[in-house]
């Protein structure tokens, strides 16, 4: 047990926190680039030192204890206040350098964020980008990431949200698809024809067209139906039939030829995409550089020379 005297390694107490974070020993491992066994003898030392049981394990799964829980909570604020301390005296000198952890749902990090990453680690090769896709919304404090990429609400108040565009919905068909299919020359026409549903919105409510002639309800009909916008959007390149997409999402596939806009007059409207990064967090100059950099390139009145950059 630990002596009033003594102090606790902080590098067990980081293992824990990796623990608790993937759920699974070896998923700390994984991320820690350690054995499995390291994670265990690391954890039954910390529990040896501590005197308390701070984990219930099984072959299936990590539990916290109560202790291990306040043990957690407490070891998490000295540790980022440690991470805090030792980025600050890093940063003081030389180019930004670090690693920034990202998070984004999978669609978003697939259509946004590659080609404007690339180019800013070709720009800033001390930075290190870790980026994490995701179909469910992380914890930025919990899973200490940095910066998130979020349509919506941005989440608690413990956080900054700065607004990068609309993510207003358009219809969409590749080429191969129209060739064939009755014309479309109002929303109207749009009945009857296949669609690629993106199952979600729809639960959300009927999504209504808005436009030069008023407001149109779509019904969507069609037989393939999904929970990811990914798929959706390579099903209609594939001329599966029309299919309704965040117009900011849909950008590089009309550009490359892939899909054609069609009613581009009309448009539905749809929520806001974020950018969420922790209040009271030390920012590195590194994590500022890659804010600020993915503001100028995902922002809706982003000049045109910061969007080329996408």
């Amino acid at each position: 047990m630990v002596a009033p005297n003594e102090t606790v390694d902080l590098a067990l107490a980081s293992t824990l926190l990796r623990v608790l974070e993937g759920k699974s020993l070896s998923a700390a491992a994984r991320q820690l680039g350690v054995p499995k066994s390291t994670v265990s003898r690391r954890l039954s030392t910390l529990e040896a030192q501590l005197g308390v049981q701070l984990l219930r394990r099984s072959p299936r799964s990590v539990v916290a204890t109560d202790a291990g829980i306040a043990f957690a909570d407490r070891a998490r604020e000295a540790l980022q206040t440690l991470d805090a301390a030792v980025a600050a005296a890093r940063d003081s000198e030389g180019p930004p350098r670090g690693t920034v952890r990202i998070t984004a749902a999978v669609d978003v990090g697939q259509e946004l964020l590659a080609e404007p990453l690339a180019a800013l680690t070709a720009e800033y090769p001390e930075i290190v980008i870790e980026l994490g896709l995701f179909s469910r919304r992380v914890d930025l404090v919990a899973e200490r990431w940095d910066l998130a990429i979020r349509a919506g609400d941005p989440g608690a108040g413990s956080l900054i949200a700065k607004k990068l565009a609309s993510l207003g919905w358009g219809v969409y068909a590749a080429a191969s698809y129209l060739e064939t299919a009755a014309p479309i020359e109002a929303p109207s026409d749009l009945t009857g024809h296949r669609m690629v549903v993106f199952a979600p919105a729809i639960q959300l409510g009927m999504p209504t067209l808005e436009g030069p002639l008023g407001r149109f309800p779509i019904a969507p009909a069609g037989n393939l139906r999904a929970d990811d916008l990914s798929f959706c959007l390579r099903a209609a390149e594939s001329g599966a039939g029309i299919v309704m997409l965040p117009i900011k999402l849909a950008q590089r596939a009309e550009a490359r030829g892939a899909l054609v806009r069609v009613l581009p007059e009309y448009a539905a409207p749809g929520a806001h995409l974020n950018l969420v990064y922790v209040k009271d967090r030390y920012l590195s100059r590194a994590v500022a550089v890659v804010r600020d950099r993915l503001v100028a390139v995902l922002s809706d009145s982003a000049p045109k020379k910061a969007k080329a950059k996408l």
